[in-house]
C-alpha cells in the first residue's frame, strides 16, 4: 500500500492539472465532466486533493473516480499562452 500510495504522489506531484472524464455526484460539490483542476496533495490514503477551476476543492479517489492528468501547472499555461497567439516582441 505504500508504495502505491508512493507512485501516486509521483505520477501526480503538486500543481498537476487533472480532468474529470466522468461527473462526480458529491452531495456537497456536484462536478461536471470535464471540471479541470490542480493537485495540490496526495494523501496517506491516496486521495489526490484538487482545487477546482470552478471554485472549492473535493479529492479524487485513484480507481474510483475517472480522470486522467493534462499536464503540469506550468504546460498548461504555456498551451494557453500559444493558444491565445500571445507573443512577446524584443
Amino acid at each position: 500500500m505504500r508504495k502505491d500510495i508512493q507512485r501516486l504522489r509521483e505520477q501526480y506531484p503538486k500543481g498537476s492539472r487533472v480532468e474529470l472524464l466522468e461527473s462526480v455526484t458529491d452531495p456537497y460539490h456536484p462536478l461536471p465532466e470535464g471540471s479541470k483542476g490542480t493537485v495540490w496533495a496526495v494523501d496517506d490514503a491516496g486521495q489526490l486533493h484538487i482545487n477546482w477551476d470552478e471554485g472549492g476543492s473535493l479529492a479524487l479517489i485513484y480507481g474510483i473516480d475517472s480522470f486522467r492528468k493534462i499536464g503540469s501547472a506550468e504546460e498548461c499555461e504555456a498551451k494557453a499562452v500559444m493558444e491565445e497567439g500571445i507573443s512577446f516582441v524584443k
